[in-house]
């Protein structure tokens, strides 16, 4: 079974039996990966033959700010002892998708070559919710490759509208001419 499969099995679990905490549950996982992440002591405690799987559990369980759900405990558990709790990560991937798909949120990007205010940010997302009657869940970033204008992404359509799009269209048009 791959990786991304058996996530998305532990998250329909999840979000199946306590979908009302999934933002608890998310920031829990959070911590276990940054803690993965940023600690050394952390992940090699985790990796480490001599440390026992519940002296690991008692440690990841420790980073939760409350009890967890019971399906979330055991979820842990299994990952722990399956040496598998680097898939919290993908876990949380996969809830993001359900909870996404429940709540009718479609993921979109825009680029644009210099940073943009909150205000125009507000704008384009309404325009983007607008477009596709859906809530939008929009990531912002700049790519001064651009020129000008705006590459915007929703869902697996592109809209291109920067400077460097149609000077590259301007580009084909004159080569294809100066070739007939």
């Amino acid at each position: 079974m791959q990786i991304n499969q058996i996530a998305r099995e532990y998250a329909r679990a999840i979000m199946q039996f306590v979908p009302g905490r999934y933002f608890e549950i998310k920031d829990y996982f959070a911590k276990i990966t940054d803690c993965i992440n940023s600690s050394i002591t952390f992940s090699n405690l985790l990796d480490h033959p001599v440390i026992s799987s519940k002296e690991k559990y008692a440690a990841v369980l420790s980073l939760s700010d409350g009890s967890m759900p019971q399906v979330v405990e055991k979820v842990v558990h299994d990952l722990v002892i399956k040496r598998g709790v680097y898939l919290v990560a993908n876990i949380s991937n996969e809830m993001d998708k359900i909870y996404k798909k429940a709540q009718q949120i479609i993921d979109a990007s825009v680029q644009s070559a210099k940073a943009l205010s909150d205000i125009e940010k507000s704008e384009i997302t309404a325009a983007i919710q607008k477009k596709t009657g859906r809530k939008a869940d929009v990531l912002f970033s700049v790519d001064a490759k651009l020129l000008a204008g705006y590459k915007v992404k929703i869902g697996d359509n592109v809209y291109d509208n920067t400077v460097r799009r149609q000077l590259q269209m301007a580009g084909d048009i004159l080569s294809f001419t100066n070739r007939v």
